[in-house]
């Protein structure tokens, strides 16, 4: 991924280094909820991975809604979920 220099690691301010690896991983225990696993890893800045879990309660009558980044894509047209 391109991550963006100017953005910080989390609200704390943390930087991260060029070779920031993210993996989210999502997970529908039940029709109300949604689990949000992420893992961070980045040797420069990080002594080991970091991992935290997000639990969502999911409103009825609403839907998931896929959130793009267009920044700094060169194709926006073409892209799914625009």
């Amino acid at each position: 991924m391109n991550f963006v220099d100017e953005v910080w690691l989390d609200q704390d301010s943390h930087p991260h280094g060029e070779n920031l690896h993210i993996v989210e991983r999502y997970r529908r225990p039940d029709l109300g909820h949604l689990e949000t696993e992420i893992t961070v890893e980045d040797p420069k800045v990080l002594v080991k991975p970091w991992t935290f879990k997000r639990i969502s309660e999911l409103a009825a009558g609403h839907s998931i809604r896929e959130f793009l980044c267009t920044e700094n894509n060169r194709d926006v047209p073409h892209m799914v979920g625009k």
